[in-house]
């Protein structure tokens, strides 16, 4: 785990705190710390960056379609590339179902 300095700790260690939670060093690189994620999240930003996207930036070189083409299907992570846990399935009865069914058809009426 990655551990969260105080703002005296990181002006010791010569960083420059910035005012929304993120540190700079010597060199310029901004650094966020104190950003904490779901581990979904970080599995679809890890998937994103190994097919080419730069993490400071969502100015991807490939689309991000390009995480629907991995052609990795021994990663660890591959059936969690979509930001989803594909293991939790919703169980639903037939009345369940058909109140969901209806509430498609009121917004594609719309």
């Amino acid at each position: 785990m990655e551990k969260k300095y105080t703002e005296e700790k990181y002006k010791e260690l010569g960083f420059i705190v910035l005012n929304d939670g993120r540190v700079k060093d010597k060199k310029g690189t901004i650094y966020c710390p104190r950003k904490s994620q779901s581990p979904l999240k970080a599995i679809r930003l890890f998937c994103l960056e190994c097919m080419g996207m730069d993490r400071r930036s969502f100015n991807s070189p490939k689309p991000i379609d390009d995480v629907a083409n991995c052609p990795d299907p021994c990663c660890p992570v591959f059936d969690f590339r979509y930001g989803k846990n594909p293991f939790i399935t919703r169980s639903l009865t037939d009345e369940q179902r058909e109140a969901a069914r209806e509430r498609v058809k009121v917004i594609r009426g719309a």
